[in-house]
């Protein structure tokens, strides 16, 4: 017996004391299951269940201030315990709750669960994702409004969701490779992250993408959504000016492009919009000032919000197929190099200020306008008596003459009353006539043309 218990002495000044005689005990976990807690580095946990279930639930004591790593993969080798579940807010650091936790956090290969705010504005500076990890979804707020540093290629493959602002992060960097068994990616998930590429694995079940999920993120090159795509939220890429490209898959289901969605990118080309798309909302593609034409608005779109397509400054023709039948205002204002805009058949509906917009920039579009054409099939109703042809202020008495004819002349109206021709008026004075037997009349103010096609 005497043997035994030596033995025993000597083998815990072996796990507790290094060679040169320094006390590691502090560094390791110590498992009290009669109290139920768990002690790390001066921090004290509640903790739940079994051996080989083991939850940690609570903070009880913590260090009040100073930097500490904690590394939960250690707890098997210290303990003996499997730890699977990390409680909400464990190392936040809510005033008055938390303790001023600063460090590096390592997960254990084993949790399979964790709880909202787990470092919600702590002091994290690096959280790290073990190989083999068997975490099945990403909380809300894993790292909310802290600095820490996360490579977005360890996120594990078995998660089903990314919750809302999990990475808002400057310093969330590298490949996210989104896995196929991820079915959503919650609002603001990578608001503000670092230099990120995305990808999404072959098989994906993507269906949702929240509200700001990327905003003001460094994306770098192309995002190319699967089919299994259902929504997509409001500002989702919004100010991301790394972003060069995206592709939405044919089959994607989703019903709308909603506001600010894709504003301030730097996309080059616009993308094919699947056929289940019936609205792109305020501000969708406003300012891409690289995004050139031809842009194609498929026929199942019915109507566009306000000033979708503002400060598209390299955008020129623009054609709607027949389908489209509210346009809102200042849709194409500042977009210095259109030239052509065919309007569908179907238009019934169209805000103002639509061809032109924006102080100090209006003339550079109004030369753009006077080179090209504008078709109108339709007979729409104006959202304005005087401002389609918004700031035209370089040729006031022509612009005036364009805008006055274009929202007050009823053109069903006056085709019905005067089945073959009819003059439109600039300030009592012809400039030009329609006749209604032709399929199309040519009317010329000057160097403008207007082409308009009769049903």
């Amino acid at each position: 017996m005497k043997k035994l218990l030596l033995g025993l002495v000597a083998a815990l000044s072996v796990s507790v004391y290094s060679a040169d005689g320094i006390d590691n005990s502090f560094n390791k976990w110590v498992l009290d299951q009669s109290a139920n807690t768990l002690s790390y580095k001066g921090w004290v946990f509640n903790t739940a269940g079994s051996m080989d279930a083991l939850k940690i639930t609570s903070v009880s004591s913590y260090v009040a201030e100073g930097k500490t790593d904690i590394d939960f993969s250690t707890i098997y080798e210290d303990t003996g315990a499997t730890v699977v579940e990390l409680g909400g807010s464990l190392l936040a650091s809510y005033p008055g709750k938390q303790g001023n936790f600063v460090g590096t956090v390592v997960l254990a290969p084993s949790i399979e669960t964790i709880g909202i705010n787990l470092c919600v504005y702590g002091g994290v500076t690096n959280f790290v994702f073990p190989p083999n990890s068997r975490l099945t979804k990403i909380p809300n707020q894993l790292l909310g409004s802290t600095a820490a540093y996360v490579d977005l290629s360890t996120i594990p493959r078995n998660i089903t969701a990314i919750g809302d602002a999990a990475f808002n992060s400057k310093n969330a960097f590298g490949e996210l490779i989104v896995p196929a068994t991820c079915k959503s990616i919650g609002g603001s998930a990578f608001n503000g992250a670092g230099k990120i590429s995305i990808k999404f694995e072959e098989g994906s079940q993507l269906e949702t993408v929240g509200a700001s999920a990327f905003n003001t993120s460094k994306i770098e090159g192309e995002v190319h959504f699967p089919a299994s795509l259902k929504s997509i939220g409001n500002r989702c890429f919004a100010y991301c000016s790394g972003l060069k490209n995206v592709t939405l898959h044919k089959d994607s289901t989703i019903t709308s492009l909603p506001e600010y969605v894709f504003y301030a990118t730097s996309i080059k080309k616009f993308p094919e919009i699947p056929k289940t798309v019936e609205t792109i909302g305020n501000y969708a593609f406003s300012s891409c000032p690289q995004m050139a034409g031809p842009v194609i608005i498929p026929s199942n779109v019915k109507l566009l919000g306000n000033n979708v397509f503002e400060c598209c400054k390299s955008l020129n023709d623009i054609y709607f197929e027949n389908g489209c039948t509210n346009i809102g205002n200042n849709v194409f204002s500042s977009c210095h190099s259109v030239t052509n805009i065919v309007f569908p058949k179907t238009l019934k509906y169209i805000g103002g200020g639509v061809m032109v917009g924006g102080a100090g920039s209006n003339s550079a579009q109004w030369d753009a306008m006077v080179a090209g054409n504008i078709w109108w099939q339709s007979c729409p109703e104006f959202g304005t008596t005087d401002k389609l042809f918004l700031y035209c202020d370089r040729y006031p008495d022509r612009s005036m003459t364009i805008t006055n004819h274009l929202s007050s002349v009823q053109w069903e109206k006056f085709a019905a009353a005067n089945p073959e021709t009819f003059v439109l008026p600039s300030k009592g004075n012809p400039v030009g006539v329609w006749t209604s037997s032709t399929p199309e009349a040519i009317v010329n103010w000057g160097v403008f043309s207007l082409v308009i096609i009769i049903n």
